[in-house]
């Protein structure tokens, strides 16, 4: 048998999308209801989930990015919002991320890493900031 490695793709989360990310988030913070988690970011979220590969259109200033398989399976979420407040330009301020790695490895937190990498590069952001949920 031969084995693919397994490609997450980078991901703005719709609206279905912050449902999802519900479940990987709920375990990092217990005390947060559906409904907090749903006040907290599906005011921000787009109508449907979007890749994140430049050719989409613009990142909004604050969104909430999955780290999605081939099949659907959602492997890692973070929350990020611009903010103003470096002298040299605007911060991305991450928060999070919740990830779910079965196969173990370096497989999922690189892959957030180079998500992040990515949204601040394409928000111009020249600093970023990352903190617990």
């Amino acid at each position: 048998m031969v084995r693919h490695p397994l490609v997450l793709t980078p991901t703005l989360l719709g609206r279905d999308g912050v449902l999802r990310a519900y479940t990987l988030v709920a375990a990092d913070r217990p005390s947060l209801t559906l409904d907090a988690w749903l006040a907290e970011t599906a005011p921000d979220a787009p109508g449907r989930d979007r890749l994140i590969d430049g050719t989409t259109g613009p990142l909004p200033a604050r969104g909430l990015v999955g780290l999605i398989a081939p099949t659907g399976c959602l492997f890692a979420v973070f929350a990020y919002a611009v903010v103003e407040e470096a002298a040299d330009g605007p911060v991305l301020d991450v928060r999070g991320p919740s990830l779910s790695a079965p196969m173990g490895g370096r497989m999922v937190p690189e892959g957030i890493d180079s998500a992040i990498d990515r949204v601040a590069t394409e928000l111009g952001c020249g600093q970023t900031r990352k903190r617990c949920w």
